[in-house]
């Protein structure tokens, strides 16, 4: 029988399911992890829970390279930049 997955691996499988890039979900985990340290620091719990999922992240980051944009990405980047600079 499988180990049960704690609530938020469960949530990182749910927003990789969903078809969240993998910058999205470390992005989402991050920003859980901040929660759970200003929480922690307000008092509002008793522990940081999401302190191996900060360990696991910052682990993964370090082994994975970053991946390039496919041609479509790149045209979107590049008009994404040209409007953003009045160009088009």
């Amino acid at each position: 029988m499988a180990a049960k997955q704690n609530v938020t691996d469960q949530y990182r499988e749910h927003l990789t399911k969903v078809g969240k890039s993998l910058h999205t979900v470390r992005a989402y985990s991050h920003d859980l992890a901040a929660f759970a340290r200003w929480a922690k620091q307000e008092g509002l719990v008793g522990d940081n829970p999401l302190e191996v999922l900060e360990q696991v992240l910052l682990k993964e980051q370090k082994d994975t390279a970053p991946r390039w944009l496919d041609c479509k990405e790149q045209l979107a980047l590049l008009r994404a930049v040209r409007q953003a600079a009045g160009e088009l």
